[in-house]
């Protein structure tokens, strides 16, 4: 487990980088200019920052491998959600946040990973998320340890200001194949004691959490990627009517942006482009993240 001398050696290491682009990708996904400036807490009291905090808070958690496993913790209020959101879509900035606006911001922390992922696919970023918090109890129980290493994020434009707090700590990998297959060795060859079963209570709320641990189980999924040029609704009698040499009006004018669908939910907008003689889209507009949670239901 690395200490906190060298939490802060890998957190310095990176830091201008990272802030780079963290800041351009945020200007981009909110059209507004950010300047992010941070200060490294020095020996924080973490059981005591955090219940003096003002709740609800919503926090986003990742874990970084770089290369020691360092889970982390940023906490925020839910003004900044709701004024990223509101930038985000281009519309006014509600009073409080609801789970629209918490879906729309982890599209845009999602974003931001993506680039981070790709500018420093060594760091190994995973296990994101972003959820609302309502108690100082409540965040205790995500296991922040006490030799956490605390920054603190300033996010400013003109008169807008705010706030996030960095926690990050480094966490015990798990164990080697090979301590694992002794383990199973040892097990199988001691002797076995035999208890009857014994099953859980039936609980009628019927919640789980199913959500995956690590998205990388995702990556080999295939997708149905379309690019629609235009639609039209003929009747029946017209169909029939079309040969060879018929000519269909589509609902779309000559120069207009085409339609890039993912698994029948659209996703972007693009211009048609030729790449080795092969047709392609090149993408200049994704849909904004109100269009895409509609597209959820």
């Amino acid at each position: 487990m690395s200490t906190n001398k060298e939490l802060l050696q890998l957190f310095n290491a990176k830091a201008d980088q990272v802030k780079g682009i963290v800041q351009e990708t945020l200007n981009q996904i909110i059209n507004h200019q950010m300047e992010i400036s941070s200060h490294v807490e020095e020996d924080p009291d973490l059981q005591q920052f955090l219940k003096k905090q003002s709740y609800p808070l919503v926090r986003v958690g990742l874990v970084s491998r770089t290369p020691a496993t360092v889970r982390h913790l940023l906490l925020m209020e839910p003004e900044l959600v709701a004024s990223f959101y509101a930038w985000m879509i281009g519309s006014e900035v509600e009073k409080s946040i609801g789970e629209e606006q918490l879906e729309g911001f982890q599209e845009g922390i999602m974003q931001v990973v993506g680039q981070l992922q790709t500018a420093l696919p060594e760091s190994g970023i995973d296990d994101v998320s972003v959820e609302s918090v309502d108690s100082a109890k409540a965040m205790l129980k995500a296991d922040v340890s006490p030799a956490a290493v605390r920054v603190t994020y300033r996010l400013s434009e003109k008169d807008t200001r705010f706030r996030i707090d960095h926690l990050f700590w480094s966490v015990e990998p798990a164990a080697s194949a090979d301590k694992e297959m002794e383990a199973e060795a040892a097990e199988s060859s001691a002797p076995t004691d035999v208890h009857p079963v014994e099953f859980e209570p039936i609980s009628g709320n019927g919640h789980h959490d199913h959500r995956p641990r690590n998205i990388d189980m995702l990556m080999g999924v295939e997708l149905d990627v379309n690019v629609e040029l235009g639609r039209k609704k003929m009747l029946i009698k017209d169909v029939l009517k079309l040969g060879k040499g018929s000519m269909v009006e589509l609902d779309k004018a000559a120069g207009e942006p085409l339609g890039l669908f993912i698994n029948g939910r659209k996703f972007a907008e693009g211009e048609v482009v030729v790449v080795d003689d092969q047709f392609g889209i090149r993408i200049t507009q994704l849909v904004g993240p109100r269009e895409r949670i509609k597209n959820l239901g």
